[in-house]
């Protein structure tokens, strides 16, 4: 979910300075460097991302023998 809203953020902050350089109130520069952090976020890895396959937790103990 994290992954999902961190793209839909980034697409509109991206739309958002296209539509700005669009309507003339930014220039090509100042447009493409609001684009910059864009960039820098989706490239950045997510915390929480696993590494490898899944992992599980192992709950259950072996059972003890009450004297």
């Amino acid at each position: 979910m994290a992954t999902l809203l961190r793209w839909f953020f980034c697409l509109a902050w991206a739309a958002a300075a296209g539509l700005l350089w669009h309507e003339g109130m930014l220039r090509a520069g100042w447009a493409l460097a609001m684009v910059v952090p864009v960039v820098l976020l989706l490239a950045w890895p997510s915390s929480r991302r696993r590494r490898g396959g899944l992992q599980y937790v192992q709950m259950a103990k072996e059972p003890i023998a009450v004297q």
